[in-house]
């Protein structure tokens, strides 16, 4: 296949390449830098302000897979603006470009956060009520799509990944927990329970979220939404548990859900089955860090 992967510099991004960049799939990746990953050469393209450079680069492809956006919940209260201008208006510039270039597959990342504070298994058919912006922009994002799907011939499939961890994962401010855990405990501070820690999540592992991509882009249905998790849950308190002993107790935060467990039926269909348990990585990546950092000094690559 003929594939091109906006957001190739991100997290799914960047382990997606990854794992297709010895395979036979033609691979042409699209981010706002331009840069190179695994060997491969990414084209600067911003999809809001400047679709005609999207639209050179569409030609010939098979498949989309549009994992560019704005990410995160906090930032989304003060920059909503901008994540509905990334994650909806850029979202349809590429679903139309597809469009108008015959690519037979757009494949649309879009997230768990749509469901809201709902208890689980979360079903693809539940009702959704997102609430923070960043939901906001990825649920009317998908609207915005399936509206779009109804002029021209390309496929729209619609995945909503849970909490995606792994190789490539961010450090920053806005980390994700786990990597926020081992960076707080390598500086030798005390882990931040927001809440209490008593929050629980789905947590899939990027190398088991890429396959299971994979598994939808080849297998999945026009016009299906699938979620993208482990189909288990774990709190927040017992990863921490497994990082240190040396917690606090911070603000819950505005917007944030109590429970994230993804109803897998679907994609386990297509011949999904998740094999990475995050209990079992954190515990063998903290082992690993312990016995190379006896000093707790250092991150090593083993993120």
């Amino acid at each position: 296949m003929n594939i091109l992967i906006t957001g190739a510099c991100g997290f799914l991004g960047r382990n997606l390449v990854e794992h297709l960049a010895h395979s036979e799939h033609r691979l042409t990746l699209v981010d706002l830098q331009n840069t190179t990953v695994k060997g491969h050469l990414v084209h600067a393209v911003d999809a809001v302000h400047e679709h005609s450079r999207l639209n050179a680069l569409m030609e010939d492809k098979d498949v989309v897979i549009h994992a560019a956006n704005k990410a995160r919940i906090n930032p989304s209260w003060d920059h909503f603006g901008l994540y509905y201008d990334i994650n909806i208006t850029g979202s349809q510039n590429a679903f139309r470009t597809a469009q108008q270039h015959g690519v037979k597959k757009f494949v649309y990342i879009s997230s768990s956060s749509v469901y809201g504070d709902i208890s689980g298994p979360q079903k693809e058919s539940d009702a959704l009520l997102p609430t923070n912006p960043y939901g906001v922009s990825k649920l009317a994002a998908e609207h915005a799509l399936r509206v779009q799907a109804q002029q021209g011939d390309t496929e729209l499939i619609i995945v909503r990944p849970f909490c995606m961890y792994g190789e490539f994962m961010d450090r920053g401010s806005e980390a994700l927990v786990l990597s926020k855990f081992i960076t707080a405990w390598a500086e030798g501070k005390a882990l931040t329970l927001d809440g209490g820690g008593r929050q629980t999540r789905d947590f899939i592992h990027a190398t088991d979220a890429v396959k299971g991509l994979m598994a939808i882009v080849e297998h999945g249905k026009n016009g299906e939404v699938y979620n993208l998790g482990s189909g288990e849950t774990v709190s927040i308190k017992e990863l921490a548990d497994i990082v240190s002993s040396n917690q606090r107790i911070g603000a819950a935060r505005v917007g944030n859900v109590r429970c994230t467990h993804a109803d897998i039926t679907k994609i386990k269909a297509l011949g999904f089955e998740p094999k990475v348990r995050v209990q079992d990585w954190l515990t063998n990546a903290m082992q690993d860090l312990k016995l190379k950092n006896p000093q707790q000094q250092g991150i090593t690559e083993c993120l």
